[in-house]
């Protein structure tokens, strides 16, 4: 199993799984053009992707979808409500598959299991990629570590997890009140203490690869994030490698033997 974070970050997102026979993209929230350019950095061709798969319909999400359907046929699987709220996203321009938030997704063997985070979006997920006893966790967008959110990610071999603002920069930063009121509630964004709460929760000595996600540009920076993501993981996972997901850079590649 192989995944590389494309684009992390509040101006596009978006994620490179492989595994066996599968090659899937989760998210598209960057242009087709440079989704191509990126994909092949990495050696993939476009036309290889399998499926397209949403987690939410935020156009830092979802943004190249419409660009990307009138080129390829590459399906896109996704949820309903959340189908509903993606301007231009119709059968006419290639297949889509849904499935219910909740439903395990299988992908030529590889099992994708959705379940529900908080976020401020129609119906948004966290995903689980299982092969051949092997899993990566991974939720980009809430607001609320909940107990369902805990035991999903749990026992993973690898995470993707949003470490998005400072407290302290956000509160003293130039977002507009209620902006910054959003982004703290429970169904915003996880700051740097509560992702790294959480990640005290679930971290083990198994734990290979940890890539922090979707860093705001205003009100993170990567040092700060990974000095909080170290503190926890120090001792305890001393062998985890942490690296920070860029919106201008693609991650190393995280492989799972």
């Amino acid at each position: 199993m192989r995944f590389q974070v494309l684009a992390s970050g509040s101006k596009g997102n978006s994620t490179f799984f492989e595994a066996g026979d599968a090659r899937v993209v989760v998210d598209h929230g960057i242009s087709t053009r440079q989704l191509c350019l990126r994909l092949g950095e990495i050696g993939v061709e476009p036309e290889s992707i399998d499926a397209i798969i949403v987690t939410h319909e935020h156009t830092d999400h979802v943004g190249g979808i419409r660009v990307w359907r009138k080129r390829f046929a590459t399906p896109v699987i996704v949820n309903r409500p959340t189908a509903e709220c993606i301007p231009g996203l119709k059968p006419v321009h290639g297949p889509i598959h849904f499935y219910k938030t909740g439903d395990t997704i299988d992908l030529g063997g590889v099992r994708v299991n959705t379940f529900p985070v908080s976020h401020d979006a129609a119906d948004p997920v966290g995903l689980v990629f299982e092969w051949k006893g092997r899993r990566v966790g991974m939720v980009t967008d809430f607001g609320q570590a909940t107990e369902l959110v805990r035991r999903r990610l749990a026992d993973s071999d690898a995470l993707i997890l949003e470490f998005n603002h400072d407290t302290d920069m956000l509160i003293n930063g130039p977002y507009p009140w209620p902006l910054k009121d959003r982004i703290r509630r429970k169904h915003g964004h996880m700051s740097n203490d509560q992702a790294s709460n959480l990640l005290r929760d679930i971290a083990h000595p198994g734990l290979k690869a940890l890539v922090l996600a979707h860093l705001s540009h205003e009100n993170n920076r990567p040092s700060l994030a990974m000095k909080c993501a170290t503190a926890v993981l120090n001792g305890k996972c001393a062998k985890t490698k942490i690296q920070v997901g860029e919106q201008n850079c693609i991650a190393e590649p995280v492989i799972l033997d």
